[in-house]
């Protein structure tokens, strides 16, 4: 997915969060970069992935009432089918308690439909092209909810948008009151690590 920074292009091509370190493998012009931090995402960019599950669900025809609780999504990337079309592959881990063990699935890749597919009519005015019939298919809907991880991982590695950190306790406010006189001059630990983020237009990528 292509954004735009300071009149420079940034394409996004995959967005992974194994519950430790969220991975973003980007490109500007023709070079490729791919970055990887342990700051924690913002609760944006987890409800953005968890909005994946249900997709997945239904693409990969597996119960809601069954699986949902041992699916935890871990990322989305873009791909391209043989015939060419745009299309994307959403990962997941599936947990197996019995076995105390976890497997990494990803989905077939999904694919962009010709514009209106899933509104075409038939001559009896019925919906020609039901989604089940083509799970193959994403609708505007499922696109516009993958391509929100997309944003929020750009929004992560380019923008440093991560989790804000807790808030302190009444005490702890007290206290810190009475330090208020003395300047901090360590470094923000909220802020992505400068050589993990996105480097600035006018330096090298």
């Amino acid at each position: 997915m292509r954004f735009e920074k300071d009149s420079i292009s940034i394409d996004v091509s995959k967005v992974m969060w194994d519950g430790s370190d969220v991975t973003v493998n980007l490109t500007r012009g023709t070079q490729y970069q791919d970055i990887s931090c342990s700051k924690l995402p913002h609760s944006d960019f987890k409800e953005a992935l968890e909005d994946l599950k249900d997709i997945f669900l239904e693409h990969m025809e597996l119960e809601k009432e069954d699986f949902s609780w041992r699916i935890s999504m871990t990322g989305v990337e873009e791909r391209e089918t043989k015939n060419g079309r745009k299309g994307y592959r959403i990962h997941a881990v599936l947990s197996c308690p019995g076995t105390s063990h976890r497997l990494r699935i990803a989905s077939s890749t999904l694919t962009i439909p010709a514009e209106g597919f899933f509104e075409w009519e038939d001559e009896d005015g019925y919906q020609k092209n039901l989604p089940e019939d083509y799970l193959y298919f994403l609708q505007d809907h499922e696109i516009d909810a993958i391509e929100r991880v997309f944003q929020e991982g750009y929004e992560y590695a380019v923008n440093g948008k991560i989790a804000k950190p807790e808030q302190p306790d009444l005490l702890d406010s007290a206290e810190e009151s009475e330090d208020a006189g003395e300047e901090d001059s360590s470094p923000d630990d909220d802020e992505i690590p400068s050589s993990l983020a996105f480097p600035d237009p006018d330096e090298d990528f």
